[in-house]
């Protein structure tokens, strides 16, 4: 008797509800699996898209390196051949230099980024050079503020920003002209400009050091880098503003 009651006392189990729920929270959990998996499938082809960009940018990087150092190397043998005529001692000195030019050139290949005070030290190698074929025709002037002087900077950018003053500038000029290479650092910006006696007609913008100068800016700071050619009286001036770091 006392067990009929406890039976008839004990509340009876909703089957239908308790289903649904379980149904609702299977749902629930299969929800939050797809919606983890997608998550993580975007995130690895966004992924692998970042990869595929930064190798892409690094093979441009590479050809456009490729293509500067024949570029470059012409340049100076050119000069080169116009001196052994001229002056056989002062060839073999031009030499010697010429090959610390090559090392350094070969040298860019395997870096990015090198500190300016490296850029500029070829610089100053590379107008020696132009100087003992120019002579009295080149005057170099250089503003370099000493804290521009760790900025990292693009391996042969500024040079062949100088390369193409002294090419479509000064040795155009038939009582040549000045070069002037100017550095200071700009709240977070690196400005870098060389200046040379000349029209923008005769420094050939389309040349090639420009385009390629461009090129690598765009591929290495992904539009927070910027080049300008433009008269200022009676020069040419190529600026760079380069960010502290690359994107």
């Amino acid at each position: 008797m006392i067990l009929l009651e406890l039976v008839a006392c004990t509340p009876r189990v909703d089957v239908t509800g308790a289903w649904w729920t379980f149904v609702a929270f299977v749902w629930a959990v299969a929800g939050w699996i797809l919606v983890y998996w997608v998550v993580q499938a975007r995130r690895r082809r966004e992924r692998l898209a970042s990869e595929l960009t930064v190798l892409a940018r690094e093979a441009q990087l590479n050809a456009l390196r490729a293509q500067l150092n024949p570029h470059f190397l012409f340049n100076c043998l050119n000069s080169l051949r116009a001196l052994i005529v001229q002056d056989p001692a002062r060839a073999v000195s031009m030499v010697t230099g010429l090959g610390d030019l090559l090392r350094y050139a070969l040298a860019s290949d395997r870096r990015q980024l090198v500190p300016l005070s490296e850029e500029l030290a070829i610089v100053e190698q590379y107008l020696d050079l132009e100087k003992i074929r120019f002579e009295e025709r080149l005057t170099v002037e250089r503003a370099v503020d000493p804290a521009a002087l760790v900025v990292s900077v693009p391996p042969m950018l500024l040079q062949s920003l100088v390369d193409n003053a002294v090419k479509h500038g000064i040795a155009r000029l038939p009582h040549g002209g000045v070069i002037r290479i100017t550095a200071r650092v700009n709240a977070e910006h690196l400005d870098l400009a060389v200046a040379n006696t000349g029209s923008v007609r005769t420094a050939n913008p389309d040349g090639f050091g420009l385009r390629s100068a461009g090129e690598r800016l765009r591929l290495l700071y992904q539009g927070r880098a910027s080049l300008t050619l433009a008269s200022e009286g009676p020069a040419t001036v190529a600026t760079l503003r380069l960010p502290m770091e690359p994107a």
